[in-house]
């Protein structure tokens, strides 16, 4: 597991290198090999296009060590998820999921925490939802 870390963390480098200060947050989710990178001006880039930027970064990533290291032992696949600030507002299941169990890796503006608190309580049908406590595939009635 440290060395696919080390390689998420090598792809997060290539990542600031490319946007920059577009880049508002990256939060890692370990056990599903799943980065959420929120970042600036992507509303009107298509979900297609996203995937194409993070595959960019992820190919730049097959020939280094770190890549190697990790392909020695498992295949190296770590899915990358690109949402803007205000999409992330929208607190798709889904998403908040990843937010409420993830590892913050960068957010200096606590976009990520702000959405974390806001993902901790929800109301249905004017009860209180604790959604640390729903379990994965758990249907609710709205």
């Amino acid at each position: 597991m440290e060395a696919l870390s080390k390689l998420i963390l090598r792809a997060l480098e290539d990542l600031l290198d490319w946007f920059g200060r577009d880049v508002r947050a990256v939060l890692v989710v370990p056990e599903e090999r799943l980065v959420l990178i929120v970042m600036d001006d992507v509303e009107e880039i298509s979900v297609t296009a996203r995937t194409e930027i993070w595959r960019k970064i992820y190919d730049g990533l097959r020939g280094t060590e770190e890549f190697k290291e990790v392909a020695q032992s498992e295949p190296p696949i770590i899915i990358g998820v690109i949402l803007s600030g205000e999409e992330l507002e929208y607190h798709s299941p889904r998403v908040m999921q990843w937010v409420l169990k993830g590892e913050v890796l960068l957010d200096p503006d606590n976009i990520l925490n702000k959405e974390r608190e806001a993902a901790k309580t929800v109301k249905v049908n004017g009860e209180i939802l604790e959604l640390a406590q729903v379990k994965e595939g758990e249907v609710f009635d709205l």
